[in-house]
């Protein structure tokens, strides 16, 4: 955490968290604010996608990349070991009495993959993914949706060089590619290996460079 090295890669990251050497009170109430992101979430999942007993988010007998993408946080949390658990996650704020559903998920998908533990698996290279992924099936045929707002104020078409990056953290790194397709839900561009990359819409932006850039 003292690394120069690694203190510049996370200050290039999420610039906002060191712009200016941060108090003890600064921190207190920016853990306030997270854990207040966090139980909202956690609402969410108790009120709404979990409130009819299901198992799973999808539901179904196993577990889904959708049951990955929402519980890793709160799972995350959880499981700090100390000193950097520090109470994550404030019992008198998120417990199982309050969100007995969403606790029981966590624990259940806890559980599921414990079970995986042992089981082997092929490990590859760098290398050898690359090749993968080169000769992979190119999905990604949504069209562009000419009705969309940043469509339109931009007038993007199929084949334009966009750059698209997060919103939030990570803004400063900008993937470079042309326009496969665009829609409410992702974004598809293609970048210079001809490799299609995908994205959601949610948290990230799309914008059209100008002039005659160099893939």
């Amino acid at each position: 955490m003292k690394d120069p090295k690694f203190l510049r890669d996370r200050a290039t990251f999420s610039p906002a968290a060191f712009a200016a050497p941060r108090t003890k009170e600064d921190r207190a109430l920016s853990r306030a604010e997270a854990l207040l992101e966090i139980q909202s979430s956690v609402r969410l999942l108790e009120e709404t996608i979990l409130s009819d007993g299901r198992n799973w988010v999808l539901g179904g007998k196993e577990p889904t990349r959708a049951d990955v993408e929402g519980v890793w946080v709160i799972h995350w949390l959880l499981t700090l070991p100390p000193p950097h658990n520090d109470n994550a996650l404030d019992p008198a704020v998120i417990n199982k009495t309050r969100y007995p559903k969403t606790m029981a998920w966590v624990n259940r998908f806890d559980q599921f993959i414990n079970a995986l533990s042992g089981k082997e698996g092929r490990v590859i290279k760098g290398g050898e993914a690359a090749e993968l992924i080169l000769k992979g099936k190119r999905g990604g045929d949504i069209g562009v949706d000419e009705a969309d707002p940043v469509v339109k104020v931009q007038g993007l078409k199929k084949g334009d060089v966009v750059e698209v990056f997060p919103t939030d953290t990570g803004s400063a790194f900008k993937d470079r590619g042309r326009l496969v397709g665009v829609d409410e839900r992702e974004v598809v561009w293609e970048n210079e290996k001809g490799v299609r990359v995908h994205a959601p819409r949610l948290g990230f932006r799309v914008l059209g460079v100008k002039g005659r850039p160099s893939l």
